[in-house]
């Protein structure tokens, strides 16, 4: 805004002049009193600069200069594709329906992606040098999912997963304050083959010393068929079922884990070890196919 003075009042203090305030157009606005300074009061131009203005029709170029405020509507459902903003100058939109926002050299919008518009969505544009025009605040009515903000509903992942041909062992995950869990996934081309129906695998985390065993738990991703049969056991390299009772069938496949009884003997580890899987088939471990995948999880409390 421009301004022009109007009147000037005389007080104990000095002279107080009045200035008119007036918009490009040179349409008068109101009349404001500097301070002693000759200053226009801090606030003023703010509270007279913010304005909800007339409503503006989306088109494939909006003119946002000629917006009669700095708060408008911009109604319809036409692409826009570039906006018309002074270097320096911002706008605040409101957008009643869904349209697209075009990201481009000229309207830069966040993430260098296209945004389509729900009704009640807010953007904040600020003006550039070169007639580049950039959204620098975009407010979504709604997001998809929960949590932080999802930008897509579909997300495209590219790339493949990469695992060792042994074994996929996690460290130990605390699961709360008091308990902790060692797991590991292993293909059963890693086990080594006794010569008959037995195959062992050492896993490659350790259960520690001070271990209280809670339980032992076994899903197999892929059966290890080829065989009739093939049952497997979790032992501490000398008790072979150590970490659990029973001899829990790993023929067929079972996402949601296989029984495994009770821990064997005494549930507290006095010696730290890397628990040994055996898996025993029916007649000979070499017809077991090489696709078979097992993961063991045992639980346990920390103590030391």
């Amino acid at each position: 805004m421009t301004y022009v003075p109007v009147q000037v009042m005389v007080s104990d203090e000095g002279y107080y002049p009045r200035v008119l305030l007036a918009d490009r157009t040179g349409v008068a606005g109101g009349l404001v009193i500097l301070d002693s300074n000759g200053r226009i009061p801090a606030g003023v131009l703010d509270d007279m600069a913010s304005v909800r203005g007339a409503d503006i029709a989306s088109a494939t170029t909006i003119d946002l200069d000629a917006a009669t405020g700095d708060l408008v509507d911009v109604t319809g459902t036409t692409t826009i594709t570039a906006i018309t903003l002074a270097d320096g100058d911002e706008r605040t939109v409101r957008f009643t329906d869904a349209l697209t926002l075009t990201h481009g050299g000229s309207l830069v919008l966040p993430g260098g992606v296209n945004i389509t518009t729900v009704a009640g969505d807010f953007a904040v544009f600020r003006g550039y040098a070169s007639g580049v025009v950039r959204c620098v605040v975009y407010s979504p009515l709604t997001v998809t999912g929960t949590g932080a903000q999802v930008r897509a509903a579909s997300p495209t992942f590219t790339g493949t997963p990469v695992f060792p041909a042994a074994s996929i062992p996690g460290a130990s995950i605390a699961l709360g304050a008091k308990i902790a869990v060692l797991t590991e996934t292993v293909l059963k081309s890693a086990f080594t083959d006794g010569g008959a129906a037995v195959g062992t695998f050492q896993l490659i985390g350790t259960v520690p010393l001070g271990a209280l065993l809670l339980a032992t738990k076994i899903v197999c991703g892929v059966a290890f068929s080829g065989d009739t049969s093939a049952v497997i056991t979790v032992g501490d390299g000398s008790d072979v079922d150590r970490y659990h009772t029973g001899t829990p069938s790993i023929f067929a496949a079972s996402v949601d884990g296989v029984e495994c009884g009770i821990v064997s003997g005494t549930k507290l580890i006095t010696t730290a070890n890397r628990p040994t899987l055996t898996v025993t088939s029916n007649a000979d471990f070499t017809n077991v196919n090489t696709l078979g995948s097992v993961t063991v999880s045992i639980y346990y409390i920390p103590t030391v």
